[in-house]
Formats: structure tokens, C-alpha cells, sequence
């Protein structure tokens, strides 16, 4: 892979598609929470054509609490529930 971009989600969200078309060209995209590497997106080759592939994170949501624990100082946080609740805010 010859570059990679680093972005933080709500810029992502954003301009989604000036980054997906990075990706078509080739660079992988890296999505950071608060600063926190999170998430690749990086091109695939199927059948000679460029496509797409979302890779799992590599931390799990556990990480995420520790996390929102050493930040906030706060324990006994789910992170997921908070994620759900957030998204369900904004329906």
C-alpha cells in the first residue's frame, strides 16, 4: 500500500465520499475515535477491479471501556450501550 490517510470519524462521516474515492485510488483510510486508531478501510483487488473492504477493528469494545473509564474517570461504563443510546438520540 503506498499511503495511508488518517482521519477521526465526524470528519469521515463528512466527506465520506472524497475518502472512499482515496480509497479507490488506492490509499488506505484509517478512522480514529478521540484520536484512537479504530478502523482500516483499504482497497481490494476482485476479478482486476478495485472494491472495498471494511476490516474489523482490531480493539474490542472492552478497550473502548477502559478508555471512556480513563478519560472520564467514570466507571462501570458500556461503551456499546452508550454508542446504541447515542445513535437512538438521534433518530
Amino acid at each position: 500500500m503506498s499511503t495511508s490517510k488518517k482521519v477521526n470519524i465526524a470528519e469521515f462521516k463528512a466527506r465520506m465520499g472524497v475518502y472512499l474515492k482515496r480509497v479507490r485510488g488506492g490509499e488506505e483510510v484509517i478512522l480514529k475515535d478521540r484520536n484512537m486508531e479504530i478502523a482500516k478501510i483499504s482497497p481490494i483487488i476482485k476479478e482486476g477491479l478495485p472494491a472495498l473492504k471494511i476490516q474489523k477493528a482490531r480493539r474490542t469494545s472492552q478497550d473502548f471501556d477502559d478508555f471512556i473509564t480513563t478519560a472520564t474517570g467514570l466507571h462501570g461504563i458500556d461503551s456499546l450501550k452508550l454508542l446504541s443510546e447515542t445513535r437512538e438520540d438521534k433518530k
